[in-house]
């Protein structure tokens, strides 16, 4: 596991809901940002900049 995704694990819930990452889309290859809304085991929900909602596996986020 990456070390951003590895930070964001260890931190209590309260904080890493919120917190803004910059991750990899998956289609289309290109960075992006977004705020987390809810996170699991496998993967975490992030709300983008223009609104949409994007479901990115703890591989594919970049920085914390």
């Amino acid at each position: 596991m990456n070390p951003h995704a590895q930070k964001l694990l260890l931190m209590p819930a309260c904080e890493v809901i919120g917190t803004k990452i910059k991750f990899r889309s998956i289609k289309s290859k290109r960075t992006r940002f977004g705020n987390i809304t809810s996170f699991g085991a496998s993967s975490v929900r992030v709300v983008t900049l223009d609104g949409r909602s994007v479901i990115v596996s703890w591989s594919e986020i970049l920085e914390s």
